[in-house]
């Protein structure tokens, strides 16, 4: 726990650093898409990991924890609420208490996921006690879906997704072992009883687990994650399919740069989505670039592949906001979401924490609006983390936490914003 808690400090230092070494602020123009909801968290909490989900109605799940105890605190409560365009409806009071380190503003450590099963909405969770909770609302309450083997208590959880079909729920995480390693763990449930599915992966010790994420293709659950390693300084970014009997591997012909796993570049993570006849994955990489003042330097590209089943497709290898002042080098993308709607693939993603949205337009990627925080970049030192798309009544939602620092005390306070967004 001490590792997770030094690094979120640690985060909060290099951030405050960015904001306050910056050159003065460019031009900020009218963002896309109008702000439906914001501050709509607990009185006195920062929010963290902020994911959405839709059925009939938009829901939100967050994490948050008092922000008097933002430094020293363990733990984090997860909330859930629906939204019917007009009003919030809090789903009961407290879902489920997470470790603390991820409900501080790291956008590669989500340990909440939500997603819709049997038209209600359904929560995992990383318990406190090293513990994975899945969690349905039954119209009145919150109660534990089926009899879930749990992680051993002495683990660590390290990051967790979960995905459904019209008739199973899929979870995954990694559970990272007292002896080193990490192990992806999968399993089904189809309503009556969970299934445990072969392990994808066992993360060897010296190399970490930064994230994982899952979609369905022709109704088979689709994983994909990241994973660096100490010894080699590479990264690798998997990505599997669950066949009904094996894991096969679709890692093949996409392509990945072959460079540092670059721990420290930010946010690195991956993240997949389904697409009319197959999947995209998008994922940020160490691009290899030459800068005339500092030679050779690996920079945070965010990349974008599409797969039919059949074969990888690149979309392109820059999927970044050209906007000097912010990046000059227009390499600078994490955290990359993606959703496919209205034959279109968009892809929203942070640049030197500002959030951004882009679309694939057929040859390459345009951008929607300029920065889409909720107040100008870096303006009073305003900051953004977690994006994230999901589509509703033919509309396109995206959500993110922008978080304030204090210029003169430290004191950080956050703004769970949620757009809509016309496609």
């Amino acid at each position: 726990m001490k590792r997770y808690t030094f690094r979120i400090y640690a985060i909060l230092v290099m951030t405050t650093l960015v904001i306050t070494g910056c050159p003065s602020s460019p031009p900020h123009s009218t963002a896309s898409g109008s702000i439906v909801l914001q501050g709509f968290q607990k009185a006195g909490d920062i929010v963290g990991n902020l994911v959405m989900t839709s059925g009939d109605r938009l829901y939100l799940g967050w994490s948050g924890f008092d922000s008097g105890n933002f430094i020293t605190g363990t733990s984090a409560y997860v909330y859930v609420t629906a939204w019917d365009g007009k009003t919030l409806d809090p789903l009961g009071n407290v879902v489920g208490t997470i470790p603390r380190y991820s409900a501080a503003p790291v956008g590669n450590v989500p340990l909440i996921s939500i997603g819709m099963f049997h038209n209600e909405p359904v929560i995992a969770m990383a318990g406190v006690s090293g513990d994975v909770m899945v969690k349905g609302w039954n119209k009145n309450t919150w109660g534990v879906i089926g009899d879930l083997k749990l992680a051993d208590i002495s683990d660590i959880v390290t990051a967790l997704d979960i995905t459904t079909t019209v008739n199973r729920l899929y979870l995954a995480y990694g559970e990272e072992l007292t002896v080193g390693s990490t192990i992806i763990k999968v399993a089904s449930y189809d309503g009556s009883a969970w299934q445990s599915l072969p392990a994808p992966e066992i993360v060897p010790g010296g190399s970490f687990l930064m994230s994982l994420d899952m979609a369905v293709m022709n109704g088979n659950p689709v994983i994909v994650w990241m994973e660096g390693n100490d010894s080699t300084g590479k990264l690798t970014i998997p990505v599997s399919e669950w066949i009904g009997t094996q894991w096969t591997s679709l890692t093949d012909n996409m392509k990945v740069y072959n460079s540092p796993w670059l721990m420290a570049m930010g946010a690195p993570s991956c993240s997949i989505t389904d697409t009319p006849d197959g999947i995209a994955v998008m994922r940020n990489e160490g691009k290899p670039v030459t800068d005339p003042s500092m030679g050779l330097l690996y920079l945070p590209t965010g990349m974008v592949s599409t797969y039919d089943g059949t074969q990888w497709t690149q979309l392109d290898d820059d999927v970044n906001c050209d906007y000097p002042g912010i990046a000059t080098d227009d390499r600078d993308a994490e955290q990359l979401r993606g959703l496919w709607i209205n034959n279109r693939l968009y892809v929203t993603f942070t640049e030197m924490a500002q959030v951004f949205l882009a679309y694939y337009n057929g040859t390459g990627f345009s951008y929607r609006g300029n920065t889409l925080n909720a107040h100008p970049w870096f303006s009073g030192g305003y900051w953004a983390y977690d994006p994230y798309l999901v589509s509703w009544n033919g509309a396109m939602y995206l959500s993110f936490v922008e978080y304030a620092m204090d210029q003169n005390t430290g004191a950080v306070s956050s703004n769970p914003v949620v757009r809509q967004i016309a496609p």
